[in-house]
């Protein structure tokens, strides 16, 4: 057998579950002891029932982990199957299956439950208001033509310049959020993917003035009847406030429900005066 050959392996109990998957050099890995996982080796002494299978050869290492985390990752995320798996990997990695239009950093958030309205209740609260959610779609924008690929998020910057501008909330809401500052959104919100299961690709905290409304007096914010979100990228690293990044959302369950036409691009919620 060459030096170079990689396989990796699954080891399946009685009832045909996977309970680990790894990769070594040569199939003497596979029956060699587990000592590095403990509670591998106990189940392994313990019960005779285990099978395992290889897959490979592959010519690298490389190739070997990519088929090793993918498997490792796309079987974490079946929660019947994840109980038995006895793999402690715990960190991301570039290799694993993620949600679309999320970054690596934050490929482990889709395995929490759906945002509900209770959730999203106590996050108004948090954010000492309304939550303004924008819908984006992966269309061409601005002077480069670029769209948004979602197999390929773009970096933060870009992002955020999507999502940030231009909306229709000048001639519909602005005015009136003046009069009544309680009523200006905190938190800025970008959705991306089908209305059955959108994906938060970016979360920022809104910039105010000290009187609480949005900190947009230069005229760059405004177009027509349009507005750009006042935001600084400086004041939220990670496009992560509140921790929602990679969150996904059963948007029409909580009253999210977007259209074709500028008034329905975006939604706010937390103030029914405000909508």
């Amino acid at each position: 057998m060459a030096e170079s050959e990689y396989f990796v392996y699954v080891y399946r109990d009685g009832r045909g579950r996977p309970i680990y998957i790894g990769r070594g050099r040569r199939t003497g890995r596979v029956l060699a002891p587990h000592n590095h996982n403990s509670k591998l080796a106990k189940k392994l002494e313990r019960d005779k029932k285990i099978g395992v299978e290889i897959a490979g050869p592959f010519g690298s290492d490389e190739a070997a982990e990519m088929v090793e985390t993918a498997l490792i990752s796309a079987i974490g995320k079946t929660p019947a199957l994840r109980a038995h798996l006895l793999n402690q990997r715990e960190n991301t990695h570039k290799y694993q299956f993620r949600s679309l239009a999320v970054p690596i950093d934050f490929a482990d958030r889709d395995g929490q439950p759906r945002l509900e309205a209770v959730e999203l209740d106590n996050l108004v609260a948090k954010s000492k208001g309304p939550l303004l959610f924008v819908n984006i779609s992966n269309r061409n924008f601005g002077d480069d033509g670029r769209g948004f690929d979602p197999a390929r998020p773009p970096s933060d910057k870009y992002v955020l310049e999507r999502f940030e501008k231009y909306w229709q909330l000048r001639k519909l809401y602005f005015d009136h959020w003046n009069d009544n500052p309680n009523l200006f959104p905190r938190t800025l919100v970008g959705l991306f993917g089908p209305r059955d299961k959108k994906i938060v690709i970016g979360s920022v905290k809104i910039d105010l003035d000290h009187e609480g409304r949005w900190n947009c007096s230069d005229e760059d914010f405004f177009t027509a009847g349009l507005m750009k979100v006042p935001v600084r990228l400086s004041d939220n690293e990670g496009l992560d406030y509140l921790k929602l990044r990679g969150r996904t959302i059963a948007a029409e369950k909580v009253g999210l429900v977007f259209g074709r036409v500028r008034q329905r691009f975006f939604q706010i919620f937390g103030n029914r005066a405000a909508t």
